[in-house]
């Protein structure tokens, strides 16, 4: 199975939960359940547009939910490691030694719910047929292509 078959559920997914995770607040809201809310409308349009059937829609939508709740937990975590490193940062002698295993902590926590997200869009693109795929993999490209980053 190709990797590229669930690259546009893969990139909503990825995008959004990385909004629930640094907590943008330039852009969008920080609100998890608000980004949360949205996630569940645009894979809710997703799917309508690729015919997925009843069956499809209730499992996806169960699997999504999975990872809001991981992401989200992740998210509230973030925040409170954010406080704890920036009062380290800010003390009058901060602890170089601390903040490191701060940060190496973070990225294995991030890896571990990076692992999960991808282990969840597995189990989306084995519920598709190689048509949704298809039709999924034109939006995407569709959709981004023309993008710059």
């Amino acid at each position: 199975m190709k990797k590229t078959n669930v690259r546009y559920l893969i990139a909503v997914t990825v995008v959004v939960s990385g909004l629930l995770l640094t907590g943008c607040h330039r852009h969008i809201s920080s609100d998890p359940d608000r980004i949360g809310k949205k996630l569940e409308k645009h894979v809710e349009h997703v799917l309508s547009s690729i015919d997925a059937t009843e069956d499809q829609k209730n499992r996806i939508h169960a699997i999504v939910n999975e990872i809001r709740k991981d992401a989200t937990s992740m998210y509230r975590n973030n925040s409170f490691q954010h406080g704890k490193i920036l009062d380290n940062l800010f003390s009058d002698q901060p602890n170089a030694t601390l903040l490191y295993s701060q940060v190496d902590e973070r990225s294995e926590q991030m890896t571990a719910f990076a692992h999960r997200t991808i282990d969840h869009l597995l189990d989306i693109n084995a519920l598709l047929s190689p048509e949704q795929r298809k039709e999924l993999k034109r939006k995407y490209h569709k959709a981004h292509d023309n993008q710059k980053w």
